[in-house]
């Protein structure tokens, strides 16, 4: 079917919605820098005695890489950009050879080339950052280098969202997937009423109980802290955040989407952060910060049991503050919205297949 045929509206049923591309970059971009971190560990682990693995010792070797990495860093975008560029030319010039299916799936495997080449540079940006914010390399280097990164994330974001099928394969694959979304929704924990209270909630009763535990156990956790209840509140109020903050954005991302990739990324992000808590309550302990290390503790615990606890079989007063319920009216949501686009999207494609627009090159459509 020649695409100047085919109304406007229609014309965009070839490119995939930019917030689902945007997530998908982003969680990829994230995944592969929990796996770098995690090899550096893993590296490290053993000049430990006994053999562990100390997340935060690994992110700060990470950082240390910085003065190196920018002083070759400019070289990796000069080659990147430019192929994302050709990407992108040749996707919207029309330049991929092939009939309908293999050109759809060319356009998907540049697709899948350009993310990666994204994610795998993003590890490289966070370390100059982070060495920029430590003053081991110059922070005008950022203005540098940061908006040709960003360049990096936008191309292929764009050379992502024309990584679609084309006319019956199309449809067929946007009935698959609105299946699959109805059959993800069918399995999501029951709901909370309400997502913020949930997680407020939360915030709430682990921060008082963890500086409850950190004052009780040992002077030496409060000399940690500087001896100030305020800044242990606010310790324990930043850490609380983050990690549910992390793992109710796992469970989400677990239960809104269907496929594996996703799924798997979801799940290795909340576990590495889970380690990465650890590895530091750990750290505390064996520097005699006993207090801050039960602390810690606690919060994994508190978290885990409200996150992982199956609803189902809680009654609804429970579930309203579970972080567990939060996330899943986050993916109930989210779903909803998505099963909706694809049904939208499924009655343009019948239309546009069995429309006025069918010609003799493209008899199936």
């Amino acid at each position: 079917m020649d695409h100047t045929d085919v109304p406007h509206d229609h014309h965009e049923l070839g490119m995939r919605p930019l917030r689902g591309v945007f997530l998908n970059i982003t969680l990829t971009c994230l995944v592969t820098l929990a796996l770098v971190i995690m090899s550096i560990a893993l590296v490290q682990s053993v000049s430990y005695s006994p053999p562990r693995i100390v997340i935060s010792h690994a992110f700060d070797r990470l950082i240390s890489f910085g003065p190196e990495i920018a002083d070759h860093l400019g070289w990796a975008l000069g080659v990147f950009i430019p192929m994302q560029l050709g990407f992108y030319a040749l996707i919207i010039g029309k330049q991929i050879a092939g009939d309908a299916e293999s050109t759809a799936a060319t356009r998907k495997s540049l697709g899948s080339l350009a993310v990666l080449m994204t994610a795998l540079l993003f590890p490289s940006i966070v370390s100059m950052v982070g060495a920029a914010m430590q003053g081991t390399v110059s922070p005008g280097l950022l203005m540098v280098y940061l908006p040709p990164a960003v360049l990096m994330f936008v191309l292929a974001s764009q050379v992502e969202r024309f990584s679609t099928t084309h006319g019956e394969a199309q449809l067929r694959a946007s009935v698959t997937h609105r299946n699959a979304l109805l059959a993800q929704r069918a399995i999501v924990h029951r709901p909370a009423r309400w997502v913020l209270p949930a997680v407020l909630a939360n915030l709430g009763v682990v921060t008082v109980l963890g500086v409850g535990v950190v004052r009780v156990v040992g002077d030496n956790s409060k000399e940690a802290v500087g001896n100030a209840l305020p800044m242990l509140v606010t310790a324990f109020l930043i850490s609380a955040v983050l990690l549910i903050a992390v793992t109710v954005l796992g469970l989400w991302l677990y239960q809104a989407k269907t496929d594996r990739f996703s799924k798997v990324g979801a799940a290795t992000l909340v576990a590495l952060v889970f380690a990465m808590y650890f590895g530091v309550a750990l750290t505390y302990e064996s520097e005699g910060a006993n207090g801050l290390g039960a602390g810690l503790i606690l919060l994994l615990v508190w978290t885990g049991v409200s996150a992982f606890t199956p609803t189902r079989k809680l009654p609804q007063g429970v579930r309203n503050f579970t972080l567990g319920g939060a996330s899943a009216r986050l993916a109930l949501f989210r779903l909803d919205r998505s099963i909706k686009f694809e049904e939208q999207k499924i009655r343009e494609l019948e239309a546009l297949n069995s429309g006025p627009h069918n010609n003799e090159s493209d008899p199936k459509v």
